[in-house]
């Protein structure tokens, strides 16, 4: 592969990883940095990982630099798509999403639609990548433009053109075309067998949240009528205790032993 189409494919690659973190953020939501458990990672603006490595430091991967959690979250890198869709209502309006599984007092089906569009939606902004990446080998206009494109089933889209994919940095483009759709298809496929396993174990965490919850209820409800029911004998039983016994065996009981 030639050094341009390795530039090409090196650009392209960092954007589909980062609509990946965006995707994992919408389903299972994002920490903030002094939430998250020690030897989680977060990326900053360019996509560098830094590693939790103690309490309040993160040290970045690449090279021997810490900060605190707070610089982590100054430069963490936001929720922000390269391909600007014309539908406004897919951009993220929080920082730090709640996500579509940490709902709470729903069911698993109430979930599904909203998983099922991200998912979609996830699935047409890698489409709609590499069909940016097509349109930017054929690109031969001024440096920073931006162009506009649309993936078949996909909103259109406008996105700054990717200098290292034109015409002028990869004369061969059907390497660089074919290379980002046979990137997408695996990462694409497996997203949807994860989100069949992950809407199935949902499902059954659910249903022992509420089964837990309808015991605890009926345990409650049981308790107050075994409570009814034997504390009425239980002072009747203390009673006894007033009752004189004529029996000598039972005057014998309470004789205390003589000292020694």
């Amino acid at each position: 592969m030639a050094l341009g189409a390795s530039q090409c494919r090196s650009d392209y690659s960092d954007v589909i990883l980062r609509e990946h973190r965006i995707y994992k953020h919408q389903l299972f939501g994002l920490q903030k940095p002094e939430d998250v458990p020690l030897g989680a990672l977060a990326y900053d603006q360019d996509g560098e990982p830094w590693l939790k490595q103690y309490e309040e430091d993160w040290v970045s991967t690449s090279a021997v630099v810490a900060f605190s959690d707070q610089e982590v979250e100054d430069f963490q890198e936001q929720d922000e798509f390269l391909l600007s869709l014309t539908d406004a209502t897919t951009e993220l309006e929080q920082r730090y999403p709640q996500g579509l599984l940490a709902q709470t007092g729903v069911l698993t089906s109430d979930l599904i639609p909203g998983l099922v569009q991200n998912l979609a939606s996830f699935d047409c902004r890698l489409k709609s990548l590499c069909q940016h990446v097509a349109n930017s080998t054929t690109y031969q206009g001024a440096t920073g433009s931006t162009i506009s494109g649309e993936a078949f089933g996909c909103l259109p889209y406008t996105a700054p053109v990717l200098q290292t994919c034109t015409v002028q940095h990869q004369p061969d483009v059907q390497p660089v075309i074919r290379g980002c759709q046979e990137y997408i298809a695996p990462i694409i496929e497996r997203e949807r067998q994860m989100l069949l396993f992950i809407t199935e174990y949902d499902a059954a965490y659910r249903t022992l949240l509420q089964l837990e919850g309808m015991n605890t209820i009926f345990l409650k409800a049981l308790q107050w009528h075994v409570e009814q029911t034997l504390s009425p004998f239980i002072r009747l039983l203390g009673f006894f205790e007033t009752i004189p016994c004529f029996v000598s065996s039972c005057d014998a009981s309470y004789r205390t032993p003589a000292a020694p």
